[in-house]
């Protein structure tokens, strides 16, 4: 697969992904002199789960396909989308294994590559994608826990509402005069009151 990609083409499909936005063209197009385009085609693996990673990848064309121990759990098919950049990032091996659907290309950024380099603006700028990029990883497990907080609160609420119920409904059938038996659904007794 030939491509015809030039840096300003690149620079393009980069800024349509929001990680890239933020930042001006002339820090982005000299990122660019700093990698490579890559192509792959169905079935390449791009990433193996479990392995280590030096590269961040931006999906220019095609789509990938991400599986967790052979299950395929989500498609990545926009163009700007990341690839590898928490195994990057984290330094960790990788929790998935990302292989080709539809033929594309990739952006291929090798973090040694720019650490090599020696040149502190484009360090600046892997940095500072990095910071973006664990801050929004960040936002969104903390939006998960709050959620799962204010949920578990609801909970709670609920429960304090059904022991009140339950506790109201014990004292007036304690207070009847007549008797009265509460069954369950096959018949056997759940309450009796005096």
């Amino acid at each position: 697969m030939i491509h015809d990609l030039t840096p300003q083409k690149i620079l393009k499909h980069l800024k349509s992904s929001h990680f890239f936005a933020q930042f001006p063209d002339e820090q982005i197009l000299v990122l660019i002199k700093f990698s490579q385009i890559e192509p792959f085609f169905e079935n390449d693996i791009i990433l193996k789960e479990n392995s280590i990673n030096d590269s961040l990848m931006v999906l220019l064309s095609g789509s990938l396909s991400v599986c967790v121990q052979d299950e395929p759990i989500s498609t990545i098919d926009a163009p700007g989308e990341m690839i590898g950049e928490m195994s990057v990032a984290t330094g960790s091996l990788t929790t998935a294994t990302v292989k080709g659907a539809v033929p594309g290309l990739l952006f291929k950024v090798p973090a040694r590559k720019i650490h090599d380099a020696g040149n502190t603006e484009l360090q600046s700028l892997w940095y500072k994608m990095f910071v973006d990029i664990l801050a929004q990883r960040l936002s969104r497990t903390t939006k998960k826990v709050i959620g799962f907080q204010e949920t578990s609160a609801m909970l709670d609420l609920k429960q304090e509402e059904l022991a009140r119920q339950s506790l109201i409904l014990q004292s007036v059938l304690e207070s009847m005069s007549d008797g009265v038996v509460v069954t369950g659904q096959t018949g056997e007794p759940i309450h009796v009151n005096r």
